[in-house]
């Protein structure tokens, strides 16, 4: 498991979809971001492209319940949430220029 992965555990959500959000942090992983070119099937983009999210956000992201919002809104937001990631793991050192 990478530390990008580990880093996860027991963090806030970032994606925080209205309405879905669990609010849980012990269900806290990382939602690496599909998009063309930096995946393909059967193979995950980097864990540098994830956000932590919840169970229940991960899961809308995923696929893996039914959405509540139409998927280019879920997009925007798991693409923020991976922002806001990159963001608080810089400030912690964790990511970027040393």
């Amino acid at each position: 498991m990478s530390k990008l992965r580990k880093a996860a555990k027991g963090r806030q959500c970032q994606i925080r979809i209205t309405c879905v959000c669990n609010g849980d942090s012990e269900t806290t992983v990382l939602a690496h971001y599909r998009m063309s070119g930096l995946c393909g099937t059967g193979t995950k983009p980097s864990d540098f492209v994830g956000a932590h999210a919840c169970s229940a956000c991960h899961d809308q992201v995923d696929g893996r319940s039914k959405p509540l919002y139409p998927k280019d809104k879920l997009r925007l937001w798991h693409l923020e949430g991976v922002v806001r990631t990159l963001s608080q793991l810089e400030k912690e050192g964790l990511v970027g220029a040393k």
